[in-house]
C-alpha cells in the first residue's frame, strides 16, 4: 500500500469519525562502564498526543492530487522530526506545547533507520520511532523525566514522563515510540 492509498483511506475514515490516534513510549537504560551494554531499566506507557500533534497531522493530509507528494512549507513544518529530553516531570496533558519541556538534549532523527512508517493493512498503520541518548551527551548530570517528539518547526507533538534517572555518562538511554493511526 503506497503512501497515497493510506492517505485517501485516512480522509475516508476521518470523515466517517472512525480515526484514533494513539502512541506508546518504550524507554531502556542501558549500563555502559563495562563496554558491554547492560539493561538497567524498562519502561512502557501510553503516550500523550498532543493539540500541536492532532494540528500536525492534519495539515500533513493536505498534499493534493499529484501522483508524487508535492510539501508545502506547513507540511514540511509539521513532519515528525527529533527526540527531546529533559526534566521536568509533570504529567502530560493535551494542551503541553514546546514551553512545557526543560528540554537538556535534543537530536533530529536519521529517516528511516531511526524512524519508518510500519504499515498493517487493513487497519494499523503507524510510525515507529528509535533515538539513543549516547553515553556521553549534553544531558550528563540532568536528572531526566521526560521525552517529547518535535515536529520539524519544534511543535511538541507527544509527551511522557518517567521515572526520574539520573544522567551519567557511563549510560545510554533508548527511547521507542509508536505513533498510530487506528482505521476501522
Amino acid at each position: 500500500m503506497n503512501f497515497r492509498n493510506i492517505l485517501e483511506r485516512l480522509q475516508n475514515s476521518l470523515m466517517r469519525n472512525n480515526v484514533g490516534l494513539r502512541g506508546d513510549f518504550g524507554m531502556q537504560v542501558f549500563d555502559v562502564s563495562s563496554g558491554t551494554p547492560r539493561r538497567t531499566l524498562r519502561i512502557q506507557k501510553k503516550n500523550q498526543i498532543t493539540n500541536d500533534g492532532r494540528t500536525a497531522l492534519l495539515n500533513l493530509m493536505g498534499i493534493g492530487d499529484s501522483a508524487a507528494p508535492v510539501w508545502t512549507d506547513v507540511q514540511r513544518d509539521k513532519r515528525i522530526w527529533s527526540l527531546s529530553v529533559g526534566t521536568n516531570a509533570t504529567p502530560p496533558v493535551v494542551t503541553d506545547t514546546l514551553a512545557t519541556m526543560t528540554a537538556v538534549w535534543n537530536d533530529s532523527f536519521t529517516f528511516p533507520t531511526e524512524c519508518q512508517i510500519v504499515a498493517t493493512p487493513p487497519n494499523t498503520y503507524y510510525l515507529s520511532i528509535s533515538k539513543t541518548l549516547p553515553a556521553v551527551s549534553a544531558a550528563d548530570g540532568s536528572t531526566l523525566a521526560e521525552a517529547g517528539i518535535l515536529t520539524y518547526d519544534n511543535s511538541l507533538y507527544a509527551r511522557q514522563i518517567h521515572s526520574p534517572i539520573l544522567k551519567t555518562s557511563t549510560m545510554t538511554i533508548q527511547y521507542d515510540w509508536q505513533l498510530g493511526i487506528t482505521i476501522v
